[in-house]
């Protein structure tokens, strides 16, 4: 992995071998439930954020990975956050309904039931 802290933008090339050093495992599973066919990839990279000074401790974020093709890597800009507009559930401002359960109310004023 590798970092331009004036660009923000993280590049992550894949590694030739799993004993190659610092390499870090990528966790792939299906997205949306597999409803779609798409699929998810993530890996744990505190380590790296915290060495670099990235914040992520408010919460999970998502971002849209670039193919480089001419640094045969894939680029995240971490000033292009997916679904940015929502706010997380740390930020959120929860409430309790008549049965006891919690909602979670968005910027925009809707109510998400986390049940």
């Amino acid at each position: 992995m590798f970092y331009d802290a004036e660009s923000r933008k993280v590049g992550i090339r894949k590694a030739e071998s799993p004993d190659e050093n610092d390499a870090i495992p990528v966790m792939v599973k299906d997205a949306k439930g597999g409803r779609d066919g798409s699929l998810a990839a993530h890996i744990a990279g505190t380590s790296f954020l915290e060495y670099y000074q990235i914040k992520y401790k408010d919460g999970t974020r998502s971002y849209e990975p670039v193919w480089d093709e001419e640094n045969g890597l894939y680029v995240i800009d971490l000033n292009k956050e997916k679904n940015a507009g929502r706010k997380r559930k740390s930020e959120a401002q929860t409430e309790e309904d008549e049965n006891g359960r919690q909602a979670t109310e968005t910027q925009d004023g809707r109510q998400e039931d986390p049940f």
